[in-house]
C-alpha cells in the first residue's frame, strides 16, 4: 500500500517513476531483496519442476508449465538486473535495438563464461551464426528489423567448448512488456560421438523487461536425457554459468 501510495504521489506531482518503483511490478519482494547491483540469483529448480525466480509478466504461466511437463533432469534459474545501459530500452527505439541485439547471434562468437570444472574463464563459442535451416549449416547474416513482430523464428549454428557443433531454434514472442526466447536444440548432442542429449533436450527460455536505462534478464535453463548426469551441483553450475555468460554479452552490446 506504501509503494501504491508513494507511485500515485509521484504522478500526480509529475514526476517520473525510478527504475526501482517499476522494478517491484516485475520481481517478488522476496526475490527482490536478493538484486543487489547486478549480481545475479541463482536458483536450481525444485524436483517438482517449480519456479522460484520468474518474473511477474504474462508469458510466466506458459514457462512455468512447461518446464514442469519437461520434467528435466537437471534446470537451473537465473535473474539479473543489468543496470545503466546505453539507452532507455522501453521506449519503442529502445525495444527495436533490444530485439536486433538478441538476434545478432554471429556476435556471440568469442564470449567468455566460468568453467566450473576447470576453474577457469575460457570461450564458450568458437562459431556463433546465423544459418537458413539446420539443413544448410551455412553462415548467413543477421537478422535486422524496423519494426518488431510478434513472433518470429530463427535457426543458428554454435560450436562451444562442452557441446560441440550443434543447430539450434530460436523462437522469439514480443509481448508489450517483455521479450520472450526460447531456444532449443534441434540436433542431438553428442559427447564423444554418443548423442547424450536428444534433439530439443536443451532448452532455455528467457524473459527480458525493459526498465528505463536497466533490462531485467532471466534465464531458465533445463536438460532433458536418459543418461546418468553425473554431479548434479557441477550440471547446474554449468548451465548457471552459461545463461550469466549470455547476460554478459546482452550487458556488452547493450552499453
Amino acid at each position: 500500500m506504501r509503494l501504491v501510495l508513494v507511485a500515485i504521489q509521484m504522478l500526480l506531482l509529475g514526476l517520473p517513476l525510478s527504475a526501482q518503483t517499476v522494478l517491484d511490478r516485475y520481481v517478488a519482494p522476496d526475490v527482490l531483496k536478493g538484486l543487489t547491483g547486478e549480481e545475479p540469483v541463482i536458483r536450481a529448480v525444485r524436483a517438482d519442476g517449480s519456479l522460484g525466480l520468474l518474473p511477474l509478466v504474462s508469458s510466466r504461466d506458459a514457462v512455468a508449465s512447461e518446464v514442469r511437463a519437461a520434467n528435466p533432469v537437471v534446470a537451473v534459474e537465473v535473474l539479473r538486473v543489468l543496470r545503466g545501459l546505453r539507452q532507455p530500452l522501453d521506449t519503442q527505439a529502445g525495444r527495436l535495438e533490444l530485439y536486433n541485439q538478441m538476434h545478432a547471434v554471429s556476435t556471440m562468437k568469442g564470449i567468455m563464461y566460468w568453467s566450473a570444472s576447470r576453474k577457469e574463464r575460457r570461450v564458450l563459442f568458437t562459431e556463433s551464426f546465423p544459418i537458413a535451416s539446420p539443413k544448410a549449416v551455412s553462415p548467413v547474416a543477421d537478422p535486422v528489423f524496423t519494426s518488431i513482430p510478434a513472433e518470429d523464428t530463427l535457426y543458428t549454428f554454435q560450436q562451444d567448448k562442452s557441446y560441440g557443433k550443434n543447430s539450434y531454434i530460436q523462437r522469439f514472442s514480443a509481448a508489450p512488456d517483455h521479450l520472450l526466447v526460447r531456444v532449443e536444440n534441434v540436433s542431438a548432442i553428442n559427447v564423444v560421438f554418443i548423442p547424450v542429449i536428444p534433439s530439443g533436450g536443451f532448452v532455455t527460455r528467457s524473459i527480458l523487461i525493459p526498465v528505463g536505462r536497466d533490462l531485467v534478464f532471466y534465464g531458465v535453463s533445463y536438460i532433458r536425457t536418459s543418461f546418468p548426469i553425473g554431479d548434479r551441483g557441477a550440471r547446474e553450475q554449468s548451465l548457471a554459468n552459461r545463461l550469466i555468460a549470455m547476460s554478459d554479452w546482452l550487458r556488452a552490446r547493450l552499453s
